[in-house]
């Protein structure tokens, strides 16, 4: 699958999520790509925060985006499955999986595939070489 990426992608939750959901609503889930479902993917994290001061989060894949409903496969890469209350962020961050498959020269470390990045529609992408 094609991983995608972008700039500064942050919003809120709009609502409360469940540890059994796996859909999330967001204030606005226009300034995260559009996955292709089944063929694309970007990776969201949630942060708990204490004073300021991070302390925990959950990376989620999302495969699908309906407007501000994000399609999720949650705590992956084995981060802290949790309930996040509304207002909570949402962050198209960096990741040490996204940083591990560039220092492995692009290779899926799951499927042992090949990948190189593009650009798509502005967005940075993943493509099978």
């Amino acid at each position: 699958m094609k991983r995608l990426v972008a700039d500064n992608a942050v919003t809120r939750l709009a609502v409360y999520a469940e540890t059994g959901d796996d859909t999330i609503e967001v204030d606005d889930g226009s300034v995260f790509p559009d996955p292709m479902e089944g063929e694309e993917f970007f990776d969201i994290t949630l942060p708990h925060r204490v004073k300021g001061r991070e302390v925990d989060w959950e990376t989620c894949r999302v495969t699908k985006r309906d407007g501000n409903t994000l399609h999720v496969e949650r705590a992956a890469y084995d981060t802290t499955l949790r309930n996040w209350p509304s207002g909570t962020a949402v962050e198209l961050r960096l990741n040490s999986d996204l940083i591990g498959w560039v220092a492995d020269g692009g290779k899926d470390r799951e499927t042992g595939n090949q990948y190189r990045l593009v650009i798509i529609d502005g967005y940075l992408a993943t493509e099978e070489n």
